[in-house]
């Protein structure tokens, strides 16, 4: 029932534009589907249900009044349900930044104008003044877009008069790469209208004129029949106009990765593309290198001719291609793996994809944490296999900025491979291996044994189990809190020496601390597991939340006698000195409420239960004076926990 609610109380809250962002600019229609997480709360006081929605992207948002369930059935037991993902259609208003008509075109005063096609079938006019007798050169590029932009449908331009004939059209450069490109000889002087559509993303358009193309000579042939051979190391080239195109052609040799510089003078804006002996396009690049000069790197798939094209937006001038062959300083497969041990390993992502292996001779049973430490804020990944390439493990970002860590318990003795790679990052880092050795033992044999207390430990890898043993009194209540240092996020179990779980809780305590009581139901070894979902240090603290307590003994609470009679907790008195006593708790109060919760129908244990706590913690009596001393006759004091010795004669 929950999710069928959730969908449809959803469908009725969104609203049109309730969903999606709009852009600056005048608004189009647009019928789409939102991506929303949404999820129901229950008001434990009251009962009634609340709906909190969050859009892909955005921030969570609840609906300040309660859901009508007048028309639903109220079976079914609500607390708070976990997000259900749906998929919603909507109609939102979405900014265009260009026109898509003649009568709301984009002026173009410049060489290259920018824009964004925000949906499915957007399209945008753009309009340029042109010279009758000029040669035109138009491209628009989806570099400038994302790199998914490459497995679209690409971009297509239309181009037409004032009175809007067809002259001309292009889509994906006639099938070469996935821009669009048009040369146009102006044929009157006035306004031409560029339309450019496509798979959604960013482009840029450039318009340049042809200068002499006819007799301009050209360092470099354009096409692939007038490539230039080149080889490894410089090749000096220049664009003598703004539609050059430099074509050279590389034997490469199957295997090799090769680095592709295009080092531009004069602030020359470069572009490569490289493409097989049949024309199919195979990698590109505009600005990943020295001063966004273009820089690929391409790991040759067969033996044979690589053709290189060179060209620019709209800029002429000397520029030097330069090719390398890149060397791995580590292996990329199982065979060519580096041995590495306990300790630190240098290594270096040469290229964009490349991936180095490392075997590690694993010990069973043993705990590895394992580093990938980026420098330069190169954004590293590890991965972990055995000896079959079955996937044991991997990490992004889980250690500090984006390197990654794990911990890893080795289920057998024999190789681990470990494989480092990276985001589209080329630099060094170090691969760190340590063998983790937990402080408290993982099971009841290595249990460390305790009291009442204080006891610390640490959590050294994200599934490590600290287990503890404690002679229990039969009778007697135990606070049991594991409480977390730097957050940590702590739980904890209680066992009986047969294995047999009895309680457990998670955050019952202060933020992400536990925190549980257990009656003793026998006399003997309680075992405590204590795990969690960090790694850090915390502090096991166990007390008695009742008697017998004795003379002495400190524990953390108030510091103060109760007594059950007739049908209410009183106070007996104050310890001497006691955080009770300071407060203003006088000899003979009747405890009302606790916290602000009523006493009315609680034992003698429940009062002593809630006013013990951690030291440093508040807990608010309200209390009814029967002393007749001068004041008010009912008060609410405000109590703070410490560390108090009790005195003997009497329980707390």
């Amino acid at each position: 029932m929950a999710k069928n609610l959730i969908i449809a109380t959803l469908v009725a809250v969104i609203g049109v534009g309730g969903v999606l962002g709009a852009f600056a600019g005048p608004p189009t229609t647009v019928e789409t589907e939102a991506i929303v997480e949404v999820t129901v709360w229950q008001r434990v006081s009251t009962g009634e249900l609340y709906l909190s929605t969050r859009p892909e992207g955005g921030a969570w948002h609840t609906d300040q009044e309660p859901l009508d369930m007048s028309a639903l059935s109220r079976s079914g037991n609500f607390r708070q349900g976990r997000p259900v993902t749906v998929v919603v259609p909507v109609t939102v208003e979405i900014a265009d930044d260009h026109g898509g008509t003649f009568e709301t075109a984009t002026p173009a005063y410049t060489a290259i104008t920018f824009g964004y096609l925000e949906w499915a079938g957007d399209v945008d006019v753009i309009v340029f003044e042109v010279e009758e007798g000029t040669t035109y050169l138009f491209v628009v590029n989806a570099r400038y877009g994302d790199a998914s932009r490459r497995e679209a449908d690409g971009l297509y331009l239309n181009t037409y008069d004032a009175e809007g004939d067809h002259l001309d059209y292009d889509d994906d450069r006639s099938g070469d790469g996935y821009s669009a490109r048009l040369s146009w000889d102006a044929t009157y002087s006035g306004p031409l209208y560029l339309e450019i559509g496509g798979s959604t993303g960013s482009y840029a358009l450039v318009v340049a004129t042809i200068v002499d193309a006819d007799t301009a000579e050209d360092d470099r042939g354009d096409d692939f029949a007038g490539a230039t051979a080149v080889a490894l190391g410089d090749t000096p080239g220049e664009l003598e106009d703004s539609s050059d195109i430099d074509v050279f052609v590389l034997e490469a040799e199957q295997g090799v990765v090769y680095q592709f510089d295009v080092l531009k003078m004069d602030d020359v804006d470069t572009y490569v593309e490289l493409y097989d002996e049949d024309g199919e396009y195979l990698d590109g690049d505009v600005a990943a290198g020295i001063r966004d000069s273009p820089r690929l790197f391409w790991e040759a798939t067969y033996s044979g001719p690589l053709y290189i094209e060179v060209s620019a937006y709209y800029d002429v001038g000397p520029y030097t291609l330069r090719i390398a062959e890149v060397d791995g300083d580590h292996g990329d497969d199982f065979a060519g793996a580096t041995a590495v041990g306990v300790g630190d390993t240098g290594g270096a992502l040469e290229w964009y994809e490349d991936i180095d292996v490392f075997v590690l001779e694993a010990e069973q049973g043993v705990v590895y944490q394992i580093d990938v430490v980026g420098m330069d804020d190169v954004d590293t990944y590890v991965e972990l296999y055995d000896e079959d390439g079955e996937y044991l493990d991997g990490d992004d970002d889980g250690g500090n900025g984006y390197s990654a860590r794990l911990f890893w318990e080795a289920t057998y003795s024999g190789p681990l491979y470990i494989e480092v790679s990276g985001y589209a990052d080329v630099g060094p880092y170090t691969l760190r291996i340590a063998e983790v050795d937990g402080d408290h033992g993982d099971d009841f044999a290595g249990a460390t044994a305790v009291g009442v207390g204080d006891t610390g430990g640490a959590l050294e890898w994200y599934e490590d189990i600290d287990v503890f043993v404690l002679e229990a009194e039969q009778g007697v209540v135990y606070q049991i809190d594991v409480v977390g240092m730097d957050d940590v996020d702590t739980y904890v179990e209680l066992y009986d020496e047969d294995g047999e779980y009895l309680d457990g809780d998670d955050d019952g305590g202060n933020g992400y601390s536990a925190r549980l009581f257990w009656e003793a139901t026998y006399s003997g070894p309680l075992y405590i597991e204590v795990g969690g979902y960090d790694v850090g240090p915390y502090t096991l603290q166990i007390s008695k939340a009742n008697g017998p307590v004795e003379r002495g003994e400190a524990y953390e609470g108030i510091g103060a006698y109760f007594t059950g009679a007739d049908g209410a907790v009183q106070i007996v008195s104050p310890y001497p000195d006691s955080p009770a006593e300071r407060a203003g708790i006088r000899a003979g109060d009747i405890v009302l409420a606790v916290d602000g919760e009523s006493t009315d129908g609680w034992t003698l244990q429940d009062v002593v239960l809630r006013v013990r706590g951690p030291r440093g913690t508040q807990v608010v009596l309200t209390v009814r004076h029967t002393d007749l001393a001068p004041g008010p006759e009912t008060e609410d004091i405000t109590i703070v926990r410490d560390l108090v010795t009790y005195p003997g004669s009497e329980r707390n």
